[in-house]
């Protein structure tokens, strides 16, 4: 078989790809000389504090932020701006919206160092049972502590937790079997990353309620989800509201801390139950 090129044009081709090649490298190297160049002319004319993002915070044509003192700002906004929106999302109510453990009136007492110990350890499975008479500040710890774990779900779902009081999820599932909303509420408060109920146990107890309950913290316990919960009633008589099942499977996959410092009065930054 002959073949495509004679001896003379394989090495008049290979010398032409060769003075390609090099041509190319000396347009890259003059590219590349001109482009330091004016970076030196663009450094000697800047004013800012980082050159390398322009004092925008962002590393150049990326989300990604910078490593200097403003892309560290702007990381920092960023996350608060997620954590925020994971808090809107839960339906919080604006009374307490702004319950943080830093505003706690009662930090002296052992259920607050209690409770900043279990979540900095918090391994994003195990629930969490407030239990205390009222007015001792349970609902503000509870809100602090979603303040907290809020940042665990940013940028994962756009409603990753839901907060409600026990009547108030008895009440919307009560009202939606009229509206046509029953199944919806129910498959929320299943599937949420994140439950929290206030005050459980202050509705009427009847077989209805207990029923309903339990198809909620059984699905939870099952899949593994989360459940926060304050409550004023002691074990055996919150077991007398809600059940043994119930109260068994909160038992098991819950931290309990008795909330037992002094009454306090609802503050716009503290936290009263």
């Amino acid at each position: 078989m002959r073949p495509l090129l004679t001896k003379q044009a394989a090495q008049e081709l290979q010398a032409q790809i060769a003075r390609i090649r090099e041509n190319a490298r000396a347009v890259n190297a003059a590219r590349a000389a001109e482009a330091a160049e004016q970076e030196r002319a663009d450094r000697a004319a800047f004013t800012g504090d980082c050159f390398a993002c322009r004092d925008t915070g962002y590393a150049h044509g990326s989300l990604a932020t910078c490593e200097c003192a403003r892309g560290q700002a702007v990381a920092t906004e960023r996350r608060q701006r997620q954590i925020a929106a994971v808090l809107d999302a839960a339906h919080i109510p604006p009374r307490c919206a702004a319950f943080t453990f830093a505003s706690f009136p009662a930090r002296q007492i052992a259920a607050y160092a209690t409770l900043t110990t279990f979540l900095r350890e918090w391994d994003g499975q195990q629930g969490l049972l407030l239990k205390g008479d009222y007015s001792t500040g349970k609902t503000g710890l509870l809100i602090a502590s979603l303040r907290e774990v809020a940042s665990s779900y940013t940028g994962k779902s756009a409603a990753p937790i839901h907060f409600t009081t026990g009547a108030d999820l008895l009440d919307a599932l009560r009202h939606g079997y009229e509206d046509g909303t029953h199944s919806a509420t129910m498959e929320r408060a299943k599937h949420v990353a994140l439950l929290a109920i206030d005050d459980l146990g202050a509705e009427k107890p009847s077989e209805w309620v207990i029923e309903r309950l339990f198809v909620i913290v059984n699905a939870r316990y099952e899949a593994q989800r989360p459940t926060f919960i304050t409550t004023n009633f002691g074990l055996e008589d919150l077991e007398a509201r809600i059940g043994p099942r119930i109260l068994e499977r909160l038992m098991e996959t819950s931290r309990v801390i008795t909330v037992d410092g002094p009454r306090l009065r609802l503050r716009p930054k503290g936290g009263a139950s």
